[in-house]
């Protein structure tokens, strides 16, 4: 009995890696499907029927993918994943509903945040690429919407010292990085 179950181990099945990818992917259309619909027909709601619809898309998407954790992993993940595209999706519509004037990586950083708990909570791997890419269009923005782009483009940081001086003095980006450099080994 113990060779049938070292020999049955050996042809255990793999991962399914491509099976995760590809649902993910299909998570992703049918998010991006579901807020095309809403979007179309955004105007027709009234502000609290919005904000709850967004809200509601949340909670739901989470608490599915809570539910599927133990039973279905892979399509947990997809309901994360929608769930962070709603999350995203919220803020902006949110602050389209209520006409906030707010800065587009203010908004961005409210939606890394977001996906921090769920990362913190789930320790989903796929959540954590996803804030990294939203890290790097936060850190992106905010380099080219500052006053050292200016400087770096038209040649005033000349050595690395000015470029590091001009660095540490907006230390919001640094300490991004070294929060997901952290978060990284946490996983």
């Amino acid at each position: 009995e113990e060779q049938a179950a070292g020999i049955e181990a050996l042809y255990s099945p793999a991962s399914g890696l491509f099976a995760q990818v590809i649902l993910v992917l299909g998570g992703m259309l049918v998010g991006l499907g579901i807020l095309s619909a809403i979007a179309a027909n955004w105007w027709n709601f009234s502000r609290l029927v919005r904000v709850i619809v967004v809200l509601k898309g949340y909670v739901i998407m989470v608490l599915t993918a809570w539910r599927c954790e133990k039973n279905h992993p892979i399509l947990s993940k997809t309901f994360l994943f929608l769930s962070s595209f709603l999350y995203g999706a919220g803020i902006f519509l949110i602050a389209q509903i209520f006409n906030d004037g707010g800065h587009w990586l203010n908004a961005l950083a409210w939606w890394m945040t977001g996906i921090l708990m769920v990362i913190i909570v789930f320790r989903d791997e796929f959540q954590l690429m996803l804030l990294q890419a939203l890290s790097f269009v936060y850190l992106w923005g905010h380099w080219f919407e500052s006053e050292y782009w200016s400087s770096w483009h038209y040649g005033e940081l000349t050595s690395v010292y000015d470029f590091l001086k001009a660095v540490l003095d907006s230390p919001g980006p640094l300490l991004i990085v070294i929060s997901l450099w952290c978060l990284w080994f946490y996983m």
